[in-house]
């Protein structure tokens, strides 16, 4: 279906745009557009959505008031359930265009999708329907550039644009990182506080949030990551559920270099010898700081091998009796700070914490001797039992073809 294209302006909320409108494939079911602005479609006055808006036949409802939205987020933390710390800042629609951009990344070589199409655990039994998704997405993007809602899991929806390596993850498989995120799901419930380190565009974030309804913490030094996420905060209608951190974590605060244009590889750099030209100042702070009196439920810790610092930082977080359980990534990464998986595994240990498998389709827990070598992430459980009951109370969780 093709919508008609429009000329109307934002008037003082912000300069006129020309937009342009194109039926998307199937496999978003929702439609591209190049710029952010109200349009008119069949005869009814909606608002564009950061880059897209839903298609009216897939379900999504219509597209909030993003102005209003923001201007309601930023008055509304000041006394909402995390007002503790500082209020979101989220761009409003005059944000410069250079602010929002799209970081450059690299290719990622077409073998390594296709193992990852045909090896994820969601995919199997479905790779004709996984190859499809693939083969649709690649078509669109180039077909329509610019960024896309899509579908995610239940009524919850992702914005996504080309490049978004862990994000398009959700459109191939249903859940990126299946396990992890299957098992923050489902342990959570409603008021528990999910710390998402490393939250990148704020997948998890969105997902613990609309499925378990649990509040979180999203922290991501990346502004244009963190852009992206606050902009997915509001199309889920979420802004008051989520608190905003663009700052690194570590042992303590100060000012950090961090790369900016390698998506969710970004990295700390703590050398002046380092080639990589797109590097930004951030701010550096501590799990502690950021948390205060606060306890957190379960942490998510992807800080690309800087995990030990950022743990080394959060003494009273790991030590509080509601922490539950910490998703770690342990792939090795650390050797650039001169740190091994071996050094957290062992923190992780005296710490109470016990390394474990979380089983995607029984809801059990392995326990494991090690850190898990043959994947990223490694789950550490504090209180197996009271882990297992949540488990196995909760409600499926729907993804693509499963009920998880």
């Amino acid at each position: 279906m093709q919508h008609p294209s429009t000329s109307a302006s934002w008037g003082s909320n912000g300069p006129p745009r020309t937009t342009r409108l194109a039926a998307h494939p199937a496999c978003c079911r929702c439609v591209f557009v190049r710029r952010c602005r109200p349009y008119r479609a069949h005869g009814k006055r909606q608002a564009v959505v950061f880059g897209s808006v839903a298609h009216g036949r897939a379900g999504l409802g219509p597209a909030p008031d993003l102005h209003s939205a923001l201007v309601r987020d930023s008055e509304s933390h000041a006394g909402g359930s995390l007002a503790a710390a500082a209020p979101n800042e989220i761009p409003s629609m005059n944000t410069p265009p250079a602010t929002l951009r799209r970081p450059a990344v690299g290719v990622i070589p077409l073998w390594r999708t296709l193992a990852f199409l045909a090896s994820h655990p969601l995919n199997r039994g479905h790779i004709v329907r996984a190859f499809s998704r693939y083969l649709r997405w690649q078509l669109a993007i180039r077909l329509l550039p610019g960024a896309a809602v899509v579908p995610f899991v239940g009524s919850s929806k992702l914005l996504v644009r080309r490049g978004m390596t862990g994000a398009t993850g959700n459109i191939y498989a249903g859940l990126h990182e299946p396990q992890d995120m299957a098992f923050a799901a489902l342990c959570l419930r409603p008021g528990d506080v999910f710390v998402d380190v490393g939250a990148n565009v704020g997948a998890y974030t969105v997902l613990v949030t609309t499925f378990a309804r649990a509040v979180a913490i999203a922290i991501e030094p990346n502004p244009q990551a963190m852009a992206t996420l606050k902009m997915n905060l509001c199309l889920n209608r979420i802004v008051d559920q989520v608190e905003c951190h663009t700052c690194a974590v570590g042992a303590g605060e100060e000012i950090a270099r961090m790369t900016t244009d390698l998506d969710t590889m970004n990295h700390l750099v703590t050398n002046d010898t380092h080639g990589n030209e797109h590097l930004a100042q951030i701010p550096l702070r501590s799990l502690d700081q950021i948390l205060g009196n606060r306890s957190a439920t379960l942490i998510k810790l992807d800080v690309e091998g800087y995990e030990l610092p950022a743990l080394e930082g959060a003494t009273r977080t790991l030590g509080a009796a509601p922490l539950l359980a910490v998703v770690l990534e342990l792939n090795g990464s650390g050797a650039r700070y001169r740190r091994t998986d071996q050094e957290v595994h062992e923190l992780m240990c005296a710490r109470g914490f016990r390394p474990f498998a979380f089983g995607l389709f029984d809801r059990r827990l392995s326990p494991l001797q090690d850190w898990r070598h043959d994947v990223g992430n490694t789950l550490y459980v504090r209180d197996p039992a009271a882990v297992l009951e949540r488990l196995a109370s909760a409600p499926p969780l729907p993804v693509l073809h499963h009920w998880l």
